[in-house]
């Protein structure tokens, strides 16, 4: 016996299995908008991807951003945002610091010319998103680092 199910049937089926937890993708356009000797602006998109049939919330989103192995700063994100169904999506981060943070150990002399020379900065974000998905929340972690060469855009 051969068994034939609507389309309007599979998609029912389908729509009523569980959700799947959306995911980290990847780090977007990280650039520094501003750099000065007394201010450094980072901005970047955690760019996550909603694999499920439906849309979900972002419930929340925490970012520890740390730079040179110092910690600069926490970006949190408590405003609920709509993420469409089985798509990619972006939370952006902007970050400001002054850059006496991150190269005090080597002096304010140092740090004038480390912000003017170029250099490059390890910047490293680790956190942790919750979004929900038909009623079922997921943590989804964001650990990423990269190296950011300290010049305005």
């Amino acid at each position: 016996m051969r068994i034939y199910l609507s389309v309007f049937t599979m998609l029912l089926l389908i729509s009523c299995s569980a959700p799947t937890a959306p995911y980290f993708k990847e780090m977007s356009d990280i650039q520094v908008q501003n750099l000065s000797l007394k201010n450094v602006t980072l901005e970047s998109k955690l760019i996550y991807h909603n694999p499920n049939l439906i849309g979900a919330t972002v419930v929340n989103a925490n970012t520890d951003i740390s730079v040179n192995g110092i910690n600069v700063g926490r970006v949190e994100q408590n405003q609920k945002i709509d993420v469409p169904a089985n798509s990619d999506f972006e939370l952006p981060i902007v970050i400001s610091f002054p850059p006496k943070d991150i190269f005090k150990s080597k002096g304010l002399l140092r740090s004038a010319l480390q912000v003017i020379s170029n250099e490059k900065a390890d910047v490293v974000y680790k956190g942790m998103m919750t979004i929900r998905v038909a009623g079922v929340e997921f943590n989804i972690p964001v650990d990423y680092e990269d190296e950011v060469i300290l010049k305005n855009n």
